[in-house]
């Protein structure tokens, strides 16, 4: 399932040494959250679909908000972060109130989304529809508006703070769990490697364990690394004194204690440049096409490198098969010398696809002479470029998909942030 995650505050463990603990009582189940309790939904029992949890296992309560109500929904597990186009859900299906539509992820597996307002008039709570505030309520001053924060303490260093919306997860790295490759400090996160910084650039430890704040930067994350998380609050982002140093929005009263409110994009661009500049919430697809396998190992780590997924194929009749069946690339890389049909054939037809033809095509060969070059644009590429000139196929990329990440297309696209729990 997925649930969108404007609507998510935390999500705590259940069990085992996490000291949290679900209370079963006449009305229900709930949870003693720091000064007050919350009501919670076995997702399992309320959808039918499994047996109830139990006290005793190990579980996750996905914290909610809707409108003035806080409650939570416990769930086996937290598997990703991500941005999600939604789909309106099938007439048979369309009454079912704790539902507000579906998605299909990128292996074809359908998800169905959660509606936070259904999920809380399940406990009897009202929706925000149904609640008006009093007359005596009402007055001229404007609404005063806060912001969810992670506060958070790093050795050496005052409270720190980072709007809760900018970070995707936490995770916990033992000792050993970060290490430095090529003059930088990563970890391994959902298989992959993650650059990890700290907020005072301050070298970490091989020996200590740390919590890795996630941020995702254009689809590539990135980790920032702290000693302890302290909590989550609402607080107005009230900056009291300003901060000339870099990374530092100002310093604020959070707690009681002075804390720095931190600039999320002056780390998210040390880590991750080119996803940054990139400003796209996604990161674009390439599909290079080469019929010698030579080019294709040599060209796609360096794509990969930049940022951008790589698709390959060793003919031109692969790569249309490729499209027809219906695999979206943002731009396609392409030798001109293949057997059967070449470069230039192959972007003919794919001008012949009316709904194909705004995909930008860029030439490849040993030598982007002025012939190649003009050949090139009288198929209708978008230039040529050698294949050894690696800075040429870097600045093409991001000058024909960088540059205009926001097409007719992505406005067009519906997307909101979810968490599939």
């Amino acid at each position: 399932f997925a649930i969108p995650q404007h609507s998510v505050i935390e999500a705590l463990p259940l069990g085992g040494l996490s000291g949290n603990q679900i209370d079963v009582g006449r009305h229900g189940l709930a949870l003693r959250l720091r000064d007050s309790a919350i009501a919670l939904i076995d997702l399992r029992e309320a959808l039918k679909i499994g047996a109830p949890v139990t006290a005793s296992g190990d579980h996750l309560v996905v914290v909610m908000r809707v409108g003035q109500y806080t409650f939570g929904i416990i769930v086996d597990a937290v598997a990703d972060v991500q941005e999600i186009v939604v789909k309106p859900l099938a007439q048979t299906i369309a009454d079912i109130p704790v539902y507000s539509g579906n998605t299909i992820l990128g292996d074809g597996s359908i998800v169905l989304i959660l509606d936070p307002a259904g999920l809380a008039n399940m406990l009897g709570f009202e929706t925000s529809g149904h609640y008006r505030v009093s007359a005596s309520d009402q007055s001229m001053a404007p609404p005063i508006e806060s912001t969810r924060l992670l506060v958070f303490r790093d050795r050496g260093c005052m409270l720190q703070a980072l709007p809760l919306s900018v970070i995707a997860r936490i995770e916990k790295a033992q000792p050993g769990q970060i290490i430095q490759s090529d003059g930088q400090m990563v970890m391994f996160y959902n298989d992959k490697l993650m650059p990890v910084i700290t907020t005072n650039e301050r070298v970490l430890s091989t020996e200590l364990s740390y919590c890795v704040l996630v941020v995702g930067v254009g689809g590539e994350p990135m980790g920032i690394a702290v000693s302890d998380v302290v909590d989550v609050v609402d607080a107005r982002l009230d900056i009291q004194i300003s901060s000339d140093r870099p990374g530092v929005a100002g310093v604020t009263n959070i707690l009681g204690e002075p804390a720095e409110i931190l600039d999320a994009a002056h780390f998210m661009r040390i880590a991750r440049p080119n996803a940054f500049n990139r400003g796209h919430a996604r990161r674009f697809r390439v599909l290079l096409i080469d019929d010698k396998l030579f080019f294709r190992d040599m060209l796609s780590p360096i794509i990969l490198a930049a940022g951008y997924e790589v698709c390959t194929a060793s003919s031109a009749q692969e790569g249309l098969s490729l499209i027809k069946k219906g695999i979206h690339f943002d731009a396609i890389l392409t030798d001109i010398d293949m057997p059967e049909i070449n470069g230039y054939e192959f972007a003919r037809r794919m001008q012949d696809e009316t709904r194909r033809n705004v995909i930008p095509i860029l030439a490849l060969d040993a030598h982007a002479s002025t012939a190649v070059i003009e050949a090139a644009y009288s198929a209708g590429m978008r230039g040529a470029v050698g294949k050894f000139d690696r800075a040429g196929i870097l600045r093409w990329l991001i000058e024909e998909l960088d540059a205009n990440a926001f097409t007719t297309k992505d406005i067009e696209r519906t997307t909101i942030g979810q968490v599939a729990a």
